[in-house]
């Protein structure tokens, strides 16, 4: 089965729409760790609505049911690619029941696990592994977070921008003199640039990773490993999380759930920030008061002022939840 590199922008029908790149690297990524080796090699003849469900329902028995969903909608996209090439006389999985119900995450990290995750993040001696986990583990009770992925994910903290928007940061998009960082609107969900205010601690963290960076020519300032003119992807920020989560014995967590949290924790009593200034914050296209064509379209006003001193609200309620003051 060969249509996965097309199938990013299928529809049911045949017709066409651009994807996010966000979007299509997430099915790629879906493809290839859930799809390839048990469809890729079949024609796609021999792909009948029972493989399928088959392959489906052993990822919901090994318990990856979010991924066994979007395996689920990529399939379906690819399939309805074969037969709008006329490679397929019929989509045989267009009606297949959802495999499991989409769900959405409400996960929001108390204080104990945000300093759990934080320690674990800054600090790479901490990250022992339980015991009971650590005698199965060949390299004993080390778990690995480079450098730079540290400090990624410590911007996602502070900043609580989204994970593909802090690890493609590049150099034209800062002015660390004034403490400002501008998203373009082709990296942004909303396609519109989004300022995001930096404060010393964010532009110290930022400092550090430009500086990782000695000797490789590259704009990105978390450049991938391998090839420097590409930043590191969303799935190994996954990966970091997910391997602290293990250490510190945290259960059920994305990236997006520390944006959830410190989003949540903004409009809280703690810090009574507004939403709309809130959802300015996390670059979301709110209609506020004007309407959202108006918001949307005709007002310039970046509220940067409002931004920064919000962030700056986040940013000393994070701190006293996970350090001693002294970040």
């Amino acid at each position: 089965m060969r249509t996965a590199k097309s199938a990013g922008t299928a529809t049911e029908a045949g017709r066409y729409r651009p994807k996010r790149a966000t979007s299509l690297s997430n099915e790629r990524a879906v493809y290839r760790v859930h799809i390839k080796g048990v469809l890729g090699r079949l024609p796609l003849e021999a792909i009948t609505r029972r493989v399928v469900k088959g392959a489906l329902e052993r990822m919901l028995d090994a318990g990856v049911t979010s991924q066994a969903v979007r395996a689920q909608a990529v399939v379906r996209q690819m399939l309805a690619y074969a037969v709008a090439e006329e490679r397929l006389p019929f989509n045989p999985v267009v009606d297949l029941r959802p495999v499991a119900p989409p769900r959405a995450r409400s996960r929001i990290y108390s204080d104990e696990e945000l300093k759990a995750i934080w320690t674990g993040v800054q600090r790479p001696e901490a990250l022992r592994i339980p015991e009971v986990i650590a005698s199965k583990r060949r390299d004993g009770a080390r778990v690995l977070v480079g450098p730079s992925m540290r400090l990624a994910l410590s911007l996602v903290f502070l900043l609580l921008q989204r994970r593909n928007e802090v690890l493609g940061m590049r150099l034209p998009e800062l002015d660390l003199r004034h403490g400002l960082w501008t998203i373009p609107a082709a990296r942004m969900k909303s396609k519109r640039p989004h300022a995001v205010p930096l404060s010393p601690w964010a532009v110290r963290l930022i400092s550090q990773a430009i500086d990782l960076n000695a000797g490789r020519e590259t704009e990105c300032v978390f450049p991938g490993r391998f090839d420097d003119s590409r930043p590191m992807g969303g799935p190994s920020m996954n990966l970091a999380l997910n391997a602290v989560h293990w250490a510190r014995e945290i259960e059920d967590g994305t990236v997006h759930d520390i944006r959830r949290t410190g989003s949540t924790l903004m409009t809280s009593e703690r810090l009574g920030i507004a939403p709309f200034i809130r959802s300015k914050v996390l670059g979301h296209n709110d209609a506020g008061g004007g309407g959202q064509v108006t918001a949307t379209h005709y007002d310039a006003n970046s509220y940067i002022s409002e931004k920064r001193r919000a962030l700056e609200q986040w940013q000393e309620l994070l701190r006293s939840i996970v350090t001693d003051g002294s970040a």
